[in-house]
């Protein structure tokens, strides 16, 4: 059945769980409050909390953390009477990804690179870019991206064009070539498109230009096994090389920044 949930009763519930429910993830508690804050929390998607026989939270200690969070009602689907045994049973087997919910929904046929954008988007959005692997992107908040930011599907869609082919495979990742197409376009489109591909191909490019040096950095980090070169450094060189090109200033060598910067220190595109 369908209740309203109040902070006040979640906070009763949480204290009269089992004692050995699984440890709070701070990260999907983080993912049900935004969703709750955005009006895109559904109690009719057939996930219940449910309480055993003798009326103790066995699951659903997550959501009920974030309407404690949340600090207002929540309706949710709430189940009683459910055997200790079947715990063993929740949450079992291999759970939908991003990628799997735009395959289903028929939005892309390149749904892993478009997650993957979209959680970059959000990450630069937020400031969050250089934790970019520390916090929960759930699929509400890949379907709230998409939604406000519809030219990611558009950037793909370029990233994956044959003259990309280098870019996307040897200069950097498919999911971070497409990420700087859409950081790029969205300063200037056409100048950006034609930047990336020169990039890419290597083209008519001449020592002295950003573009050249940009692209010979990226060699050396490829050369150097990319695995040894963080995103946000590969993401930097590209800004750099991209502010000097939109500066129309010369640049014999473009290098990767010493130590860690902060979200506030990572260049911008002009």
């Amino acid at each position: 059945m369908v209740e309203l949930v109040t902070p006040e009763r979640a906070h009763a519930d949480l204290r009269n769980g089992r004692p050995n429910n699984r440890k709070i993830s701070r990260a999907t508690v983080a993912g049900y409050v935004r969703a709750m804050q955005h009006g895109e929390w559904r109690s009719d998607n057939g996930v219940a909390i449910k309480y055993n026989q003798d009326g103790l939270l066995i699951d659903g200690q997550h959501r009920l953390s974030a309407v404690c969070e949340y600090g207002e009602p929540v309706e949710m689907l709430v189940a009683y009477n459910v055997p200790d045994e079947a715990m063993a049973t929740i949450d079992y087997g291999r759970g939908r990804t991003i990628a799997d919910l735009l395959t289903i929904e028929s939005k892309t046929d390149h749904s892993v690179v478009v997650a993957a954008v979209a959680r970059r988007v959000y990450a630069w959005k937020s400031g969050k870019f250089m934790q970019l692997s520390g916090f929960k992107f759930t699929p509400l908040d890949n379907r709230r991206v998409l939604g406000e930011n519809p030219e990611i599907m558009d950037a793909v869609q370029f990233s994956r064009l044959p003259d990309m082919e280098q870019m996307r495979a040897t200069l950097t990742t498919s999911s971070r070539a497409a990420f700087l197409s859409w950081l790029l376009r969205a300063v200037d489109r056409e100048q950006a498109e034609d930047f990336l591909l020169k990039l890419s191909t290597g083209e008519g490019l001449r020592k002295l230009q950003p573009i050249y040096a940009l692209r010979e950095a990226l060699l050396r980090s490829e050369r150097a096994g990319r695995s040894r070169a963080a995103e946000w450094q590969q993401v930097y060189l590209v800004i750099a090389g991209w502010n000097h090109h939109r500066r129309g200033t010369e640049c014999k060598l473009i290098k990767m920044p010493v130590g860690l910067l902060t979200n506030e220190q990572m260049p911008k595109p002009i």
